[in-house]
C-alpha cells in the first residue's frame, strides 16, 4: 500500500486561508496541510449562465483539494479519516481516497484484432449490410443534419484514452487548442494524442474506437474482397466540435481525481455535451462536479458498464448511476438485451440496474458495431483504416446517445431557456419520450432503444424543476445515523461512501441492494445485518469503519 497516498479533501474555504495566514505568521507553527494542495474546484458557486468555473466564490464556499498524507494510519479510507479528525477546526470537513477504478480485471478483457463479428450476439448476415449498422437501427443517420458552420456548432467533450490523429475515423472538428491530457505521468498536458506508451495489454486504443463513433469522418471501407461496403461519415454527429480529454491510460483504469479534472475543462471549454465511456465506483467528489455540469447547463452522457457472468458486477457503475446523468446501457442487432442471465465468463456484456435507477438510463447499439483500431497497435502496423466489427460493450453505446444528444441541441440551438438545468431537462425528455419501448425487456433499457429522428420530432421543453440533486446515499443507512450519536454528519457520510464502495464489489450485498424497498422496515434491517456480518470484518474496510460496524451490531442486533 501507498503510504503516502493522495486524498481528496473538502475544505471551507474562508477556514483555510486563516489558518494558511495564521500558519505564515508564526514561526514554530507545524506545516500547513494546503502548503503542498493542489485545488481541483471550488463547490457553492454562484450559477450563472455561462459554463466557466471563473465563477465569484459566495461567502462560504467550499474548496476540492487533493493532498499526499503523511498520516500513520492501515489503509486509503483510515488516512481519510486521519486527515479529517486532525484538521477539522482548519476547514477539513470531508475527504476521500483518489482510489484507482478498475473496471474489467485484465483476465476478463475482450480480443478486438479479429475482424469478425461476435457470434455470441445477433449481428448482420453479410459484411455489405453489416459496416455501421448502427447508425440505421439508432436512426442516426437519419437525423443527421448539415453542418451549422463556424461558431454554431455544438461541442461535445469525449473522455476517454486520447485519440489516433492519423486514423482515418478521427473527428473532422477536432478542437486541438482546447484538448487536454490529465494523466500525470504523460507530462503532456496539452496533447490529448494516445500514444499507446502506457505498457497496458488490455484494451488499447479505447478512445479513438468510441470517438470514431462519436464524431467520425468521412471514410470509405473495403471488404476483404475490395469491394466498397461503407462511404459515408462513421460519426453520429461528424460535425459537432471536439475537445478530446485524455484522463487514463487505460479504459479499465481510472483514478477519481481526473474524471473530475475532464469534467472541470469540459465546463471551461464551453461544451454542450459529454460522451464519457468509463466509469467506476461511487464518489462524493463526483456526485458534486455532476451537479455542477446539470445546473450549468451541460449534458452528461456516460456508459452503465460491462461484467463477465454477472463478474465484477452486473449493476451500473458511476457515473452513470446518478439521477442527472443519462446512463447507457445496449441493445443488441435483434433488439435483445445486451446480457444473458446463463453467460460464460467468456463473453463480455452490458451492466443495467439496480431499479431505481433506470428511469435516467437508455440503451443504445452494441456490440459488432465498427470500431477504428489505433493505427500504432502491433497487429495494425501503422494501417490507418484498421477496424474491427467487434466493437461492443456500453463504451460502443454511449457516443451514440451523446451524438444524438448534440443533434437535438444543434437542431433546437435558438431555444431559449429561463435557467441552465432546464437545457439538459429538455435534452433528456426528448431521448428518453422517443426511445423505442421493446416489450418484456424494459428492465435492461431503461426508457428504451435511442431513436435519433424520432427525438428531432420533440419540440423543447421548459421543466418547473430540475431533477434531485446527486449524492451518495445508501437506502438503509439512515438507520445507522438515527441510532449513532457518538460521531457527525461528515463522519457518517464518509461511513456511508466507503460501504458503497466496497459493496460494489460484493455480489450478495449488490443483489441484497438491488431488492431495495424504501418502505419496508424490516428488508432495511436485514440489509444492515447482512453488511455489519460482511463489512465488520472485511480486511479492506478502514479499521474506523468496522469499529462503528461493531458498535451498530451492540445497538441493533
Amino acid at each position: 500500500m501507498n503510504k503516502n497516498p493522495e486524498i481528496l479533501i473538502e475544505v471551507n474555504t474562508n477556514l483555510a486561508q486563516t489558518e494558511t495566514r495564521t500558519t505564515a505568521r508564526s514561526l514554530n507553527a507545524a506545516p500547513s496541510i494546503f502548503n503542498n494542495a493542489e485545488a481541483i474546484f471550488e463547490t457553492d458557486l454562484q450559477t450563472q449562465n455561462d459554463r466557466s468555473l471563473t465563477r465569484s466564490l459566495t461567502a462560504n464556499s467550499n474548496t476540492w483539494m487533493s493532498v499526499n498524507s503523511q498520516e500513520d494510519a492501515e489503509n486509503e479510507w483510515d488516512h481519510a479519516h486521519a486527515l479529517v479528525e486532525k484538521y477539522s477546526d482548519r476547514g477539513v470537513h470531508f475527504a476521500e481516497p483518489n482510489i484507482e477504478h478498475r473496471g474489467l480485471p485484465p483476465q476478463m478483457s475482450v480480443d478486438f484484432s479479429s475482424k469478425t463479428y461476435f457470434d455470441e450476439w445477433a449481428h448482420p448476415e453479410t459484411n455489405a449490410q453489416g459496416f455501421a449498422w448502427h447508425l440505421k437501427h439508432s436512426q442516426l443517420l437519419a437525423a443527421r443534419l448539415p453542418d451549422p458552420g463556424e461558431g454554431k456548432r455544438i461541442r461535445i467533450g469525449h473522455l476517454d484514452t486520447g485519440y489516433d490523429p492519423n486514423h482515418v475515423s478521427s473527428p473532422k472538428f477536432i478542437l486541438k487548442d482546447l484538448e487536454r491530457n490529465f494523466v500525470a505521468k504523460d507530462n503532456n498536458l496539452m496533447s490529448a494524442i494516445d500514444r499507446l506508451n502506457s505498457g497496458q495489454e488490455v484494451m488499447k486504443g479505447h478512445g479513438t474506437s468510441t470517438l470514431g463513433i462519436l464524431a467520425g469522418n468521412f471514410m470509405r471501407y473495403q471488404n476483404e474482397a475490395g469491394q466498397v461496403i461503407f462511404e459515408d461519415y462513421l460519426g453520429g454527429a461528424p460535425f459537432a466540435e471536439i475537445v478530446p480529454i485524455r484522463i487514463s491510460r487505460s479504459v479499465i483504469l481510472l483514478k477519481t481525481k481526473r474524471f473530475v479534472e475532464g469534467l472541470r475543462h469540459t465546463l471551461d471549454s464551453g461544451c454542450d455535451v459529454v460522451s464519457m465511456s468509463m466509469g467506476g465506483v461511487a464518489s462524493k467528489l463526483w456526485a458534486k462536479m455532476i451537479n455542477r455540469c446539470y445546473e450549468s447547463g451541460m449534458t452528461v452522457v456516460t456508459a452503465a458498464g460491462n461484467n463477465f457472468g454477472s463478474k465484477p458486477t452486473r449493476l451500473m457503475i458511476y457515473p452513470a448511476r446518478f439521477n442527472r446523468v443519462i446512463g447507457v446501457c445496449g441493445i443488441t442487432y435483434s433488439d435483445e438485451p445486451y446480457f444473458k442471465h446463463n453467460n460464460s465468463m467468456k463473453v463480455m456484456q452490458g451492466n443495467w440496474g439496480p431499479k431505481r435507477v433506470m428511469d435516467t438510463a437508455m440503451a443504445a447499439y452494441t456490440p459488432n458495431v465498427p470500431f477504428a483500431r489505433h493505427s500504432l497497435l502491433e497487429d495494425v502496423g501503422g494501417i490507418t483504416n484498421v477496424f474491427t466489427r467487434r466493437g461492443g460493450g456500453t463504451s460502443a453505446a454511449t457516443p451514440q446517445v451523446a451524438a444524438a444528444a448534440a443533434l437535438w441541441l444543434q437542431k433546437y440551438a435558438d431555444q431559449q431557456y429561463t435557467h441552465p438545468w432546464q437545457r439538459v431537462e429538455a435534452v433528456r425528455n426528448a431521448l428518453f419520450s422517443s426511445a423505442k419501448k421493446v416489450p418484456n425487456i424494459e428492465q435492461y433499457i431503461g426508457n428504451g432503444a435511442l431513436q435519433a429522428k424520432d427525438a428531432l420530432a420533440i419540440a423543447p421543453i421548459l421543466a418547473n424543476k430540475p431533477s434531485p440533486k446527486d449524492s451518495v446515499k445508501l437506502p438503509f443507512f439512515q438507520l445507522f445515523r438515527n441510532y449513532d450519536k457518538k460521531d457527525n454528519l461528515e463522519t457518517h457520510d464518509m461511513y456511508e461512501l466507503e460501504i458503497h464502495q466496497l459493496t460494489q464489489h460484493d455480489e450478495e450485498l449488490q443483489a441484497l441492494l438491488d431488492g431495495v424497498n424504501l418502505d419496508d422496515m424490516d428488508w432495511q434491517k436485514k440489509v444492515s445485518k447482512n453488511m455489519i456480518e460482511v463489512l465488520a470484518e472485511s480486511p479492506n474496510a478502514s479499521r474506523k469503519l468496522r469499529k462503528f460496524l461493531k458498535r451498530m451490531a451492540k445497538g441493533f442486533f
